[in-house]
């Protein structure tokens, strides 16, 4: 089994966060290749899950495209995933993350990955890592969609697409 986590901001989002009067966040910017990314991993049986500090924002426009999402507020990524899930031998964990809340659960993948942008720690981090990859594209500009064609290339695979028609045609946005 392939299970893909992730991070949101600054790896789906650029990072930017836009303020009300109250001092909380109302919008973001997403890059909507990603989403088409994600299905992509979905057609290819990776099992897709977030994990991000924004319970408002993050978690509605996950939720709306049929993803499930933790909350790591004030929980480690890595203790949610040892609680979560049990892990065989042989499953192969994926993970991105950009920031240093996300080194646990990088910690805990075959493959960590990260966007070109990230915190130093990070990318020091995932260029010491036999399997670590460093996104060319930084945070909110196609770091998905960027792993995804290179896993396809490197494991010559070819897509369904009408399995991502289906799966896109389910989601609501």
């Amino acid at each position: 089994m392939n299970y893909f986590f992730c991070d949101i901001d600054g790896v789906l989002t650029t990072g930017h966060k836009f303020y009300d009067k109250t001092g909380l966040p109302f919008s973001k910017t997403f890059y909507d290749k990603d989403f088409t990314a994600l299905k992509e991993l979905q057609t290819l049986d990776f099992k897709i899950f977030f994990i991000t500090g924004d319970e408002n924002i993050n978690r509605n426009v996950l939720e709306n495209r049929n993803y499930q999402v933790f909350i790591s507020r004030f929980e480690e990524k890595n203790d949610i995933i040892k609680r979560e899930f049990k892990f065989a031998n042989d499953d192969k964990i994926f993970s991105i993350g950009d920031d240093i809340f996300d080194l646990g659960m990088l910690k805990m993948a075959n493959v960590p990955i990260c966007p070109s942008n990230a915190h130093p720690m990070i990318l020091e981090y995932c260029s010491k890592q036999p399997n670590g990859i460093i996104t060319k594209s930084r945070g909110g500009y196609g770091v998905i969609a960027e792993f995804v064609g290179l896993y396809c290339k490197n494991n010559n695979i070819n897509l369904n697409y009408n399995k991502i028609i289906e799966i896109d045609r389910k989601e609501k946005f």
